[in-house]
Parts: C-alpha cells; sequence; structure tokens
C-alpha cells in the first residue's frame, strides 16, 4: 500500500479560510484492491471514484493549531493506507464549509505536485508507489491553493515473545 497525507494550511491574512470543518477527498482514484500473498504485489480492483481522507486524531499536548511559518497556520492533518496507482486525473478536493453554511471547493491536481524546496517531482513516475509514505502539505486560501510534499520511510516496529505450551 501507499500511505498519503495530507496537511492542510491556511495564511494568517484576510485570505484565510476556516479549516475546522474541511473535507479532504481525492477524486478519481481505486480504494479498493487485492493483495497477492506471494510478493504482496496491490491491485486495484472495481472502478475509480472519490475517496475521503479521514482527519487524524490529535494529541491535546500538540494544540490543535500549529503555526508552520509566519505566513501559515495548520489545523488538519489527515492520512490513509491508498492502493497503489498511477495519478492520471487524480485530484485532491477540499471542501470548506463556511460559517453561514456556503460551502467553497477547491481542486489541486496531485501529479504534477513537487517534493518541498525542489523542481522534482514527487512522484516521479507519475504513480503512488507501494510501501511509499506521501506527505502533502495544501495551503489553501481564498485565492490560491500552494501544494508542496515531502517523502518518508516507514517505520518498522519489531516485536518477540516466548510463547510456552
Amino acid at each position: 500500500m501507499s500511505q498519503v497525507e495530507v496537511n492542510l494550511t491556511t495564511t494568517n491574512t484576510s485570505s484565510a479560510v476556516e479549516l475546522e470543518n474541511a473535507v479532504v477527498e481525492i477524486v478519481n482514484v481505486y480504494n479498493t484492491g487485492d493483495v497477492k500473498l506471494g510478493d504482496r504485489e496491490v491491485i486495484q480492483t472495481g472502478s475509480k471514484g472519490n475517496y475521503t481522507l479521514n482527519p487524524v486524531a490529535v494529541v491535546e499536548d500538540n494544540l490543535e493549531t500549529t503555526t508552520v511559518n509566519e505566513n501559515t497556520v495548520s489545523k488538519n492533518k489527515r492520512h490513509s493506507a491508498i492502493v497503489p496507482q498511477s495519478l492520471d486525473g487524480v485530484k485532491f478536493k477540499i471542501t470548506i464549509t463556511n460559517g453561514d453554511d456556503t460551502k467553497d471547493v477547491y481542486y489541486a491536481d496531485v501529479a504534477p505536485i513537487k517534493k518541498s524546496g525542489s523542481t522534482e517531482l514527487v512522484a516521479p513516475n507519475g504513480k503512488w508507489e507501494s510501501g511509499v509514505h506521501y506527505v502533502y502539505h495544501l495551503n489553501v486560501s481564498k485565492t490560491l491553493i500552494k501544494a508542496t510534499a515531502t517523502l518518508a520511510n516507514w517505520q518498522t516496529v519489531e516485536a518477540s515473545q516466548e510463547i510456552w505450551f
């Protein structure tokens, strides 16, 4: 599987959006698959659709709002395992519900997003690879969405236990 993490931020200016009730979806994506037992290859099944990323529980000590830099504030983090697949037509859809119950919808194509501080694509092969953790930082404002991402290794946790019969 691929891990996809989305961190939403907004500006500290008049272009800020309220992220508290944001909904983040991945559009035009396979959200089911089968894992082959021999080599653990993941094969997409079904048809493409939308997948909603659920918010990650925030530890109270870390506070829900953190300053990313002097111009952005983070209020949202989402994380999920996703079937490895091509990014052709895949987009992030961010729906913001305003205080007056109106909704604003923002889209960001996933394939052209570059690594943070680089000109290199996050997914240079045009697909989410198995075993890779993709972290997308989406800065949403009333006038513009800026997207960058980082790659992180998965953490391996090993355990042993004596079992007696």
